[in-house]
């Protein structure tokens, strides 16, 4: 659901400003999530990021970064993450100091305005936990095992094309290298 229709929905439900306050507390509560999960996908070793540490010492790294796409470190990611978090976050919490804490009906414009704020919130904790459903070291891993894969497939693929195209030649071939091996091991007893 997009957050525009999501804010439509959730707009004529926020009739007073208690009402308002109790659900944008409640969904600032929820949006710490979004903040854990980032904070799980940097996760650190002495201030410094777990695939960093890897590549200092693994040489193969850098190639599964470029292969895995390479579109920055997790403090990166992590950092910019975060910014969007906070400029959400912030405005939210701007709105909910504006709220009356009254019983009375709820201004629309405001009631839509919270309605947005929270439909955001949703939105970017949803995306969050798509984007990074795990840590770096495990997103480096498994670029790694597929740079390995996409090696060995090419690799493969070379040794298939200087094999022979009919498995009976192949078969011949190998049969005439025993043979061969067994005569030149006897000559060199």
């Amino acid at each position: 659901m997009s957050v525009k229709s999501r804010t439509a929905e959730l707009a004529p439900k926020l009739w007073s400003g208690n009402c308002a306050r109790d659900a944008l507390g409640k969904g600032l509560q929820n949006f710490s999530n979004a903040y854990a999960q980032v904070d799980n996908y940097n996760q650190t070793f002495l201030g410094i990021p777990y695939p960093d540490w890897f590549i200092a010492w693994d040489p193969f790294v850098p190639m599964a970064f470029e292969v895995a796409g390479g579109k920055g470190a997790p403090d990166q990611v992590a950092f910019a993450a975060r910014q969007m978090l906070d400029g959400i976050r912030s405005r939210a919490e701007s709105d909910l100091a504006g709220l009356p804490a009254t019983d009375s009906p709820l201004d629309p414009t405001m009631a839509n305005q919270v309605a947005f704020d929270l439909a955001s919130m949703e939105h970017i904790s949803k995306l969050t936990v798509e984007i990074l459903p795990q840590t770096s070291t495990e997103d480096l891993v498994d670029s790694e095992a597929e740079t390995a894969k996409k090696a060995l497939k090419k690799v493969g693929d070379e040794v298939r094309h200087l094999l022979p195209s009919r498995p009976w030649i192949f078969a011949a071939m190998v049969g005439v290298g025993l043979v061969v091996g067994v005569l030149i091991a006897r000559r060199i007893r």
